[in-house]
């Protein structure tokens, strides 16, 4: 099943995965493993392609949706990770500065 056709759910959980539901069915569509701890908090990138999870194992993790493969772990906090925000830096091009 295609996800991006349909309208879908994600969940993070105590028993340390988050997953993919489709609202239609009801189905899991995708588990994503890899916490050793609760998911605590959800957030997406802006194209709603990349997926991150905050978990009391002090970590995030970010994965392909589509895929379902982990993309990366940050690992440098010392408590549970219980708030998330992702956002999109606007990067200037040929930027010039005039005084007067």
């Amino acid at each position: 099943m295609n996800i991006y056709t349909k309208d879908i759910l994600i969940t993070g959980s105590q028993d340390t995965t988050a997953k993919i539901w489709s609202i239609e069915t009801g189905d899991c569509l995708k588990t994503f493993q890899g916490h050793i701890g609760a998911i605590l908090c959800m957030a997406m990138d802006v194209l709603g392609k990349i997926l991150f999870t905050g978990s009391g194992d002090n970590t995030i993790r970010v994965w392909d949706i589509k895929r379902g493969n982990q993309l990366r772990i940050y690992d440098q906090h010392q408590a549970p990770i219980i708030n998330l925000l992702v956002r999109k830096e606007k990067k200037i091009k040929n930027l010039i500065l005039c005084s007067s």
